[in-house]
């Protein structure tokens, strides 16, 4: 609920990968264009996952905090709104490789 929001991305290969290389994009309510975006870091260990969540650490009048638990879960947190991990459930979500 509320900006309660995670992600998860599961490495199922056997080689170690570079997430500066990719970004969560996301798009809102069928929209083709993705509205925000967050460049990961890190490396995502073989067969290992990588936790991203909300990174709102403080709530405002129309804006609760994401809980402090679940941010204690991630290997990354989101950068503050407007950021992919802003979602409401019927958003479309994508993992996109940034070309070098």
């Amino acid at each position: 609920s509320g900006n309660n929001k995670a992600m998860e991305i599961y490495n199922p290969t056997a080689n170690a990968v570079n997430l500066s290389n990719y970004r969560i994009v996301r798009y809102s309510n069928g929209s083709t264009s993705g509205v925000d975006s967050l460049t990961l870091s890190g490396t995502l260990a073989s067969r290992d996952v990588w936790v991203v969540a909300n990174g709102q650490t403080t709530s405002s009048a129309n804006s609760p905090a994401c809980d402090p638990a679940l941010q204690a879960l991630a290997d990354q947190l989101g950068n503050v709104y407007p950021d992919p991990l802003y979602m409401n459930g019927d958003d479309a979500i994508a993992l996109v490789r940034i070309q070098p």
